[in-house]
């Protein structure tokens, strides 16, 4: 047989094996009528914020009725060349101010949205969100001397979002 027609008929072979898979359905085996459920799903995100870079976004999106926890972890330095370094709770002593006057030098801190109002985190905090938007991490150091600053937090937050009126099904039949 000439190699074309051997070639013909091994795409034609292959074709009707495979084929007829992807055009037959299967049987829903989740058909049927359900009973209520009420789905709460939990997001659980670990990530570095990095001392040498301003606000930070991990892609966390919170919306309202949402339940964060935030763990963070490791040490950072806004001033290296003097040895000064600290955890994500910062240092309530210094003498100087970070980009934010009412949080503590070089504490890990947070906002939500582009223009909302930093936070202190520190090394545990919880909330439950009353806006909607992204969540940002910083390090409290003015953000005109972030060049030398050293170190990162490895941060873990968990979100509890709120029940959605999409995950609640009502079957009247049940």
């Amino acid at each position: 047989m000439p190699k074309n027609v051997v070639l013909i008929l091994v795409i034609l072979l292959i074709a009707a094996l495979v084929l007829p898979g992807c055009i037959v359905q299967t049987p829903n085996k989740y058909a049927g009528t359900s009973k209520n459920v009420t789905i709460n799903e939990k997001d659980r995100r670990q990530f570095k914020v990095l001392a040498n870079k301003a606000w930070q976004k991990p892609g966390i999106y919170l919306v309202p009725g949402a339940k964060v926890s935030i763990r963070a972890n490791g040490k950072w330095s806004p001033w290296p060349e003097i040895g000064m370094s600290c955890g994500a709770e910062g240092d309530s002593t210094a003498s100087i101010a970070g980009e934010v006057a009412w949080i503590p030098l070089c504490a890990l801190m947070a906002r939500l949205g582009n223009s909302g109002r930093p936070f202190l985190v520190g090394p545990v905090m919880e909330f439950t969100a009353e806006e909607t938007g992204h969540l940002f991490f910083a390090m409290n150091d003015p953000f005109n001397f972030l060049h030398n600053n050293t170190g990162a937090l490895l941060v873990s937050v968990t979100i509890e979002y709120p029940e959605s009126p999409a995950s609640t099904t009502n079957d009247p039949a049940q």
